[in-house]
């Protein structure tokens, strides 16, 4: 659950310039637990959820950075006001070619791919405001790597190991993060809207 904050207009006292355009919501990297558990794998493929906005907020969209054989930027239409406290419920779920399945024939997987699903609703009582899904399906290796990996998540503010300097700054408040290891339908996602 992510709140998008309505922002100060210049003249208030609580306006401060915000530099960056590119607002960082969650995401996870792959970590090395020979290491620690803050120290980036050397083969990290991380998952990155943004929202990217114009100077004054008016205009904004989602972007999905998934890696499938390099960086892979999904985006959704834009939102106009996005930032006027408004609270959307996000989804992002990698989904098995073998899902709601257990084991398949070989030959099945080379007709289905998998798939990484991003839905977002915003709602308030039972009036739907707005709703946006997109996926994409990639190669078995990078899908088994979302799946298999020893992953560390984060909220708001992306930084470097977890722990050191701020690559990707946030101005979202994020009031809840849930994660499933099982894939969540878009009706259960809508019904905690």
């Amino acid at each position: 659950e992510v709140l998008f904050p309505k922002q100060p207009s210049l003249d208030s006292s609580d306006y401060y310039d915000k530099s960056f355009l590119t607002s960082s919501i969650i995401g996870f990297h792959r970590i090395d637990r020979s290491v620690d558990e803050y120290t980036y794998h050397a083969q990290d493929k991380p998952l990155r959820l943004f929202v990217v906005s114009t100077k004054n907020r008016e205009h904004s969209y989602f972007a999905l950075e998934v890696q499938d054989d390099g960086a892979l930027i999904l985006t959704s239409s834009v939102i106009p006001n996005l930032y006027d406290d408004q609270k959307w419920n996000i989804g992002i779920r990698v989904k098995d070619p073998k899902y709601p399945f257990g084991a398949q024939p070989q030959s099945f997987e080379t007709f289905v791919k998998p798939q990484i699903d991003f839905y977002a609703i915003n709602a308030t009582n039972n009036t739907i405001h707005n709703e946006i899904s997109f996926s994409h399906n990639f190669d078995v290796e990078s899908s088994q790597l979302y799946l298999n990996i020893d992953k560390k998540l984060y909220a708001g503010a992306e930084r470097e190991n977890f722990t050191g300097s701020t690559s990707l700054f946030s101005d979202i408040v994020v009031t809840d993060v849930k994660y499933w290891s099982t894939f969540i339908p878009d009706e259960e996602i809508r019904q905690h809207a």
